[in-house]
């Protein structure tokens, strides 16, 4: 009799292992599915991506023509004031004042030095503008939108380098 107790642990020990071993197989599937689908849901196609970049490079390139067109307005405004009226004050002109010419004039002055480097071309934009450490730098893009080269002036020596 005691033969037969220690024959039925043993066999429902043994019907119990099998499907433990199923009940954790299945466990593991059902969490790597799992976490496959949470993985696709937040993934980002390169379409997507691509697309936000082209939107941003064309908005870029939309600021900088609008920039430019307004730098040649207001340069064609003052030249025409300046020259119908040579003893009348700045608020006069309609030129602002205080740092903000300077900025420009600065600006304009780090433009013409790239250009100077740069040479003649008329398919690139020159743009500029001023960083957190004071820097001045100016972008050369071509008038489809890309970036091509930038530069770092140095306004006080008169000097561009690489950026």
């Amino acid at each position: 009799m005691g033969n037969r107790k220690k024959n039925g642990k043993l066999r429902k020990l043994l019907l119990c292992v099998p499907i433990l071993c199923i009940i954790a197989v299945a466990a593991t599937f059902y969490m790597i599915f799992d976490m496959n689908k949470k993985i696709e849901d937040k993934n980002y196609s390169v379409d997507d991506i691509e697309d936000s970049n082209n939107e941003i490079t064309n908005n870029i390139a939309n600021m900088s023509n609008e920039t430019e067109e307004n730098t040649a307005e207001n340069n064609n405004t003052n030249t025409n004031s300046s020259e119908n009226n040579n003893n009348t004050s700045n608020t006069e002109t309609g030129e602002p004042t205080g740092n903000l010419v300077n900025s420009t004039d600065s600006k304009e002055k780090a433009i013409e030095l790239v250009k100077k480097e740069w040479g003649e071309d008329d398919t690139v934009l020159f743009d500029c503008y001023v960083n957190s450490n004071g820097e001045y730098i100016v972008t050369i893009t071509s008038t489809s939108g890309k970036v091509i080269s930038y530069y770092k002036v140095d306004l006080e020596k008169e000097q561009i380098e690489l950026y």
